[in-house]
C-alpha cells in the first residue's frame, strides 16, 4: 500500500476534462464506529464555500453525528439498488471486470516521484559521507509488488538495472506479463522480478548487491515481530553497496493511534478509492487495514488489498537500523492530506473567529476563557477536519525533536 497516484496534482485526464475534482484534489475523512445506528449518503455536487471576502474555501465536509456512523458496509449497501438496476439492465458489473492492480496503482502510487525522492535521498547523504561520489545504478525494490517502480527507475537512464522481490506467486506473474511485459517498453529487460523472501539470504534470491535498497508501501510494517524486523535491516546492510543506503518509509501521528480507527475516500475519474484502518490496539501495535474500490455503477471490490501492520515508531526503526550495523539513519517528514486539511480547517475557522470579534467590538471578553475556546476549537477541527490538498507529499529532513502530527509520512533512511 503506499504513496502517490497518476499525474503530479493527482487529476485524472478524464476528470481533467470534465473539470471534476480527482485524486488528492477531493480527500474527504470520516471517523467510524461499529457502534452505529443509521447513515444517510449525500452523493450530490455542492457549491464551492467562500469566505467572507468571496475566496473558495475547502470542500463542506460531513457533518460529526453522520461522519462517525459511516462504514463500509453501509455505503455498499447504498448502492445496491442502483447495482441492481445495472444488472437488470444486462451490464456487467465494472468491479468484476476491472484490474484491482491498477486501480492500486493510481490510487496510491506515484513511481515518477518515488524515483525523484530516492535519487534525492541517496544524493544527500553521500555528499555528506567519506565515500566517493557515486551515481546510483542498481535499485532493489522489496515488497515490490507489481513492480512499477523497478520499471520507472529503468526508464532514466539505458545504465541503470533493478531488482524486484515479492512473496506473492499472483503479484510477480502479472509483474512479468503486464508491467514488463505487454506494457513495459525495451528498457525493461534490466529488470529482475524474483520470487521470495526479502529476509533470505541474497545469494539465494540471486540477485547482486545494490545502491539503494527501497522497502517502500510501508513494507517494514508487515515485520509484526522485532525479531523479524532486525533480520531484515541484517540482510539489507549485507545487500548493499559500499556508501548505499536502505531506504523505508513509515506512517504515524495521533490519529493512526486513535480510538475508532479511520476512513478515508478519494475520487478517481472512474472509481473511487477507500481507506479503512480498523481501530488500533494498543497492546501490540498493530492495527489492520483494508482498501476497498467503489465503481460508478454501484459496484465494489470489497479488501480488495487487506494489511495486518505494526505500527512501528521513528524511534524504533532508527535504534534497529543502528544496532543491524548501519553507520547512522536520517528522516524525512511530510505532513499528510489529513495534516493539512487539519491546518486549513483551523485558519479558516481563526478567520471567522475574526470577522466575528471585528462585527462586535463593543462586546468584552474574557482573554483566558478566549484562549481555552480557541484552543479547543483548533483541536476539534483538526480531529475532523476534511479539504482538498493537491500534489505529491513534500518532504522535510528533520533533526532533533518534532511535535506530533496528526498525520504523517515518513522516509528512513540507514546508510553504511
Amino acid at each position: 500500500m503506499g504513496n502517490k497516484q497518476k499525474g503530479r496534482n493527482g487529476r485524472g485526464k478524464k476528470g481533467r476534462e470534465h473539470g471534476q475534482q480527482t485524486g488528492r484534489e477531493c480527500w474527504l475523512k470520516a471517523d467510524f464506529s461499529d457502534d452505529f445506528s443509521g447513515l444517510t449518503v449525500d452523493t450530490e455536487e455542492r457549491p464551492a464555500r467562500r469566505d467572507r471576502k468571496g475566496r473558495k474555501r475547502s470542500p463542506r465536509r460531513l457533518d460529526a453525528a453522520d461522519s462517525k456512523h459511516a462504514t463500509v458496509d453501509q455505503l455498499e449497501a447504498a448502492d445496491r439498488k442502483r447495482l441492481a438496476r445495472h444488472r437488470a439492465a444486462g451490464h456487467l458489473p465494472m468491479a468484476e471486470r476491472v484490474d484491482k492492480h491498477r486501480c492500486y496503482m493510481e490510487a496510491v502510487q506515484l513511481p515518477s516521484a518515488e524515483v525523484h525522492n530516492l535519487l534525492n535521498l541517496y544524493t544527500e547523504l553521500r555528499s555528506e559521507s567519506s565515500a566517493a561520489r557515486h551515481v546510483p545504478t542498481v535499485l532493489r525494490e522489496d515488497f515490490c509488488g507489481t513492480a512499477i517502480l523497478c520499471r520507472e527507475w529503468v526508464k532514466g537512464s539505458f545504465e541503470r538495472e533493478a531488482y524486484g522481490v515479492d512473496i506473492d506467486p499472483a503479484v510477480v506473474t502479472y509483474a512479468k506479463e503486464r508491467t514488463l511485459g505487454t506494457e513495459g517498453g525495451p528498457e525493461c529487460e534490466r529488470v529482475t522480478v524474483v520470487l521470495g523472501n526479502v529476509l533470505a539470504d541474497r545469494s539465494h534470491l540471486g540477485i547482486p548487491k545494490a545502491d539503494i535498497i527501497a522497502g517502500l508501501n510501508y513494507g517494514v510494517n508487515y515485520f509484526k515481530r522485532r525479531s523479524d524486523l532486525m533480520t531484515y535491516l541484517l540482510k539489507s546492510r549485507e545487500s548493499l553497496t559500499e556508501g548505499g543506503c536502505l531506504i523505508v518509509d513509515l506512517f504515524g501521528g495521533a490519529t493512526v493511534t486513535s480510538a475508532g480507527g479511520r476512513l478515508f475516500e478519494r475520487r478517481y475519474s472512474d472509481f473511487t478509492y477507500y481507506f479503512e484502518q480498523k481501530p488500533y490496539d494498543a497492546m501490540t501495535n498493530t492495527s489492520k487495514v483494508h482498501l476497498h474500490f467503489r465503481f460508478d455503477d454501484g459496484s465494489w471490490i470489497k479488501d480488495a488489498y487487506s494489511y495486518d501492520f505494526r505500527a512501528y515508531t521513528i524511534v524504533e526503526i532508527r535504534e534497529a537500523m543502528i544496532e543491524a550495523g548501519f553507520k547512522s539513519s536520517h528522516v524525512w517528514i511530510a505532513a499528510s492530506t489529513e495534516e493539512k486539511e487539519a491546518q486549513t480547517i483551523a485558519e479558516e475557522e481563526d478567520e471567522e473567529h475574526e470577522h466575528s470579534e471585528e462585527a462586535s467590538p463593543t462586546e468584552e471578553s474574557d482573554d483566558s476563557d478566549g484562549s481555552i475556546a480557541r484552543n479547543s476549537r483548533h483541536t476539534f477541527a483538526r480531529r475532523r477536519g476534511s479539504g482538498s490538498t493537491a500534489g505529491a507529499y513534500a518532504y522535510e529532513r528533520i533533526e532533533g525533536h518534532m511535535e506530533q502530527l496528526q498525520s504523517w509520512n515518513a522516509y528512513v533512511v540507514g546508510i553504511i
